[in-house]
């Protein structure tokens, strides 16, 4: 059972989580409907909620330090790629069976699930309090 700390990240973040996601839909969709590439249209659309959800989760969600910003930063990046080198691979197999639109719906889950594990385990350290 999570205690009710955890169950308030996981709240925050889950909220952040949506905002990200409905924000990554309509700048992916937008940028395919003006042309662009699925792959590219993928990577800015990411690219935009990464920073978004940073900004979010460090200074709402977890709470931490600012003088942690630069550490954090970077490792937040890093776990963002990771997890989204990971949503890629996800969303390059469903192109084999399914369109654009339907590979990024089914890729998507993959990136917030593994980003939260990484980020709560090793960027926005659990036994701060908040």
């Amino acid at each position: 059972m999570l205690s009710q700390t955890e169950l308030k990240y996981v709240a925050k973040y889950a909220t952040i989580g949506v905002g990200n996601t409905l924000l990554s839909f309509i700048i992916y969709y937008a940028l395919l409907a003006c042309s662009i590439n699925p792959d590219a249209s993928n990577a800015i659309s990411y690219l935009v909620g990464i920073v978004n959800s940073f900004l979010w989760n460090k200074f709402w969600t977890f709470k931490t330090p600012a003088k942690n910003l630069w550490h954090e930063a970077a490792g937040f990046f890093l776990c963002a790629f990771v997890c989204w080198v990971a949503q890629w691979l996800v969303f390059r197999l469903c192109l084999w069976w399914t369109n654009a639109y339907w590979a990024y719906v089914v890729a998507f889950p993959v990136y917030p699930v593994l980003n939260y594990l990484l980020n709560r385990l090793f960027i926005f350290h659990p036994n701060k309090t908040n």
